[in-house]
This record gives C-alpha cells, structure tokens and sequence, in this order.
C-alpha cells in the first residue's frame, strides 16, 4: 500500500473538490520543482487507479479527476490517505500533544498505532505501549 504524503495528499483533496490542476500552478504553490510535482502525480494516479478513478487533462486547463460521491468518501476514508509515513509520525504527534495539550500518553501511543500502515504496526504497537507506560510513570513520579 502507498501512504500518501502531505503534499499529494492536498493534491488528491483539490482533485476530488472538482480544481483543474497544472503541474506548473502545483509546483510554484507548493514551492517545489515540476519534476517533483511530476512524480507525486504518479504517486496519486496509482491511489486514484485503485480506487476507479484517474487522472485526466482538459486541454488548456490542468488535470482534473471526475468522481461520485462514493468514490470520494471511499478515498478520502481510506489508509492511504490517513496513514503516515513514519518520518511524518512524530512531528504530527509532537504538535498535537503541543497544540492541544489534553492528549494522554495512552492516547498519543493510540494515535501512533492508528496512523502507522498496517504492515508496520507488528514493530510499532510494543514500541507505542512501552513508550506510553515509560512516560506515564515518569510523570507520575514527584521530587
């Protein structure tokens, strides 16, 4: 299974709210080259292609995606486009926990396992729980 990272993720989000999308407008809103736009765009074809749906160009206008209602809410549920990359994993835990301020350790372990791709989860789960026991037992400890 292919996780979506942040960025071809918001490019699958635009398609399905009807954008016509050019690889040039991509590339200078996301501050990056046509070349790395190119490749994210073959990333969310395959996603699209398991999924009914693929990318088409209107002449002039950009790419676009054309989808029912159900093969949108089927896509944006999906794991490809919840999960995390595990480099994305800890930055978004980090500002959750930051932002929020209400999070458990058990909950935040949670939040780790739900967002990790279901064939690392094995390695993850020991590592999450452990993790959330540790750091609940750290707090837990007064001077």
């Amino acid at each position: 299974m292919t996780v979506l990272n942040e960025r071809q993720a918001v490019i699958v989000r635009r398609l399905l709210d009807g954008e016509c999308l050019s690889v040039s407008r991509l590339a200078a809103s996301f501050e990056t080259s046509e070349r790395t736009i190119r490749g994210d765009l073959t990333t969310v074809q395959d996603v699209l292609t398991r999924y009914g749906l693929g990318l088409s160009e209107a002449a002039g206008q950009g790419l676009g995606v054309v989808a029912t209602a159900a093969q949108s809410k089927a896509l944006l549920s999906s794991p490809e486009m919840n999960e995390m990359a595990s480099g994305q994993r800890v930055p978004f835990l980090a500002a959750r926990m930051l932002l929020l301020g209400t999070s458990t350790y058990d909950q935040l372990a949670e939040l780790w396992i739900r967002r990790t791709p279901p064939e690392e989860r094995s390695s993850v789960i020991p590592r999450a729980t452990r993790l959330a026991t540790s750091l609940t037992a750290s707090a837990s400890r007064t001077c």
